[in-house]
């Protein structure tokens, strides 16, 4: 339970840092486009939520279930690993 509970820790520390560093990141490395940088962060962000949103839908309509819907979080998980 430890370790659960210290992971969420650790990963609720690394996503607040983020979302704080990730736009004077964009801003700094990306100057002459950071209208559209920004406005595809914001994109991506929105569609990781959407897709937090459907979880359940999703879960009621697969015939796994809920391992139908984690396979299907897991696929949006994939552009991320390759950013």
């Amino acid at each position: 339970m430890a370790a659960l509970f210290g992971g969420t820790l650790l990963l609720g520390i690394a996503i607040a840092c983020g979302n704080v560093l990730l736009p004077g990141l964009v801003k700094e490395y990306f100057r002459p486009h950071f209208g559209l940088m920004a406005s595809l962060y914001s994109s991506l962000l929105s569609m990781g939520t959407a897709a937090a949103g459907i979880s359940i839908p999703l879960a009621v309509r697969l015939p796994g279930g809920w391992r139908g819907s984690l396979a299907c979080r897991a696929a949006w998980a994939f552009p991320a690993l390759l950013a």
